[in-house]
């Protein structure tokens, strides 16, 4: 007998250690200077990119990026390479409607993983919900809590959305998408 696996989607999650010491004040401040310039990834208010904002280069940044970067490799013998870097801004109330990161009409252009790092998530506990089909499967949901300084990693074509900020204070998570070389 011979197998094939067809396809394989998945989620990793951890927590950034503590001896790697990024800069989340410095994340949130450039954060919200780009959402009060309204610098959006899309003007399309029917685009999952209208939620989405620029995010400008930071020495933590790239540090963010090298720890992912190096535990996937080692975790997984894969390599990913920067596809797309924003930031995502909740405020009181909000929540970021179920979508997935594939371009549809070009899926050569689109990431193949994508990831978030939650720099601010307040006292009560907002969730990512991600939403699977598989074999008989249908309409899986799997819901993952965010914290501060949780870094979570799933495949570009799995449906999610960001629950209801019930916080006084913004949410603020980056969002960085890569493709698999």
């Amino acid at each position: 007998m011979h197998k094939k696996q067809l396809t394989e989607q998945f989620i990793v999650w951890d927590k950034i250690p503590n001896i790697l010491t990024l800069d989340n004040d410095a994340f949130k401040s450039d954060a919200l200077k780009n959402y009060a310039f309204k610098n959006r990834r899309s003007e399309d208010e029917f685009h999952y990119k209208y939620n989405y904002y620029s995010l400008g280069h930071h020495q933590h940044l790239d540090w963010l990026l090298s720890y992912i970067l190096d535990h996937f490799f080692v975790e997984y013998k894969r390599s990913l390479s920067l596809f797309e870097r924003s930031v995502i801004i909740q405020n009181k109330g909000d929540s970021i409607n179920t979508h997935h990161h594939l371009d549809e009409y070009n899926i050569k252009k689109s990431p193949d993983m994508s990831c978030l790092y939650c720099v601010d998530i307040g006292e009560k506990v907002s969730y990512i919900i991600f939403e699977y089909e598989g074999g008989r499967r249908r309409h899986g949901k799997w819901k993952i809590p965010m914290e501060k300084g949780k870094l979570i990693i799933f495949n570009s074509e799995l449906p999610h959305h960001l629950t209801q900020n019930e916080n006084e204070d913004p949410i603020v998570n980056i969002s960085l998408q890569f493709q698999l070389i």
